[in-house]
């Protein structure tokens, strides 16, 4: 699930303005698509459910990206190409839509951010265990130069 939250500017109290999430289906291993892929196109869609744009947000949360077992805001951030004011991961197991839903909200209460994307990409790690070893060799997203670490 993803969600994409905005502040009563008036309050300064969030309120999750959209929302995006697939359908339960039987996981098809033909689909190649990695965590990272699957959690931007869900970034995404809640952003086109609130009315929003990547432009818009300047805050995120997110958990669940098997390509990086480090540095998680930071490979999203850059994949989907956001200049962030405030961004961290959780690690509460099946609290973590609920803890990141509270951390943007309080969030956008101090004011350290105003739109808040908070990701859960729920994707399981790819068949190929070599794909993540060679990523996670250096405890980064990427392997390759050019990785945000």
């Amino acid at each position: 699930m993803t969600l994409a939250i905005e502040p009563d500017r008036t309050a300064r109290r969030a309120a999750i303005v959209g929302a995006a999430e697939y359908k339960t289906v039987k996981m098809n291993v033909a689909d190649a698509r990695t965590s990272l892929e699957v959690a931007a196109d869900l970034g995404l869609r809640a952003l086109d459910d609130a009315g929003l744009s990547l432009r818009d947000v300047d805050g995120l949360y997110c958990v669940g990206v098997h390509e990086s077992n480090a540095f998680v805001p930071s490979t999203v951030c850059e994949y989907l190409g956001l200049r962030l004011d405030h961004a961290g991961t959780v690690d509460l197991g099946g609290a973590n839509a609920v803890a990141m839903v509270a951390r943007a909200a309080m969030a956008i209460a101090a004011g350290e951010a105003s739109i808040v994307l908070c990701i859960t990409p729920g994707w399981p790690a790819p068949a190929d265990p070599d794909r993540i070893t060679l990523a996670r060799r250096f405890g980064a997203s990427s392997y390759l130069p050019g990785s945000p670490q």
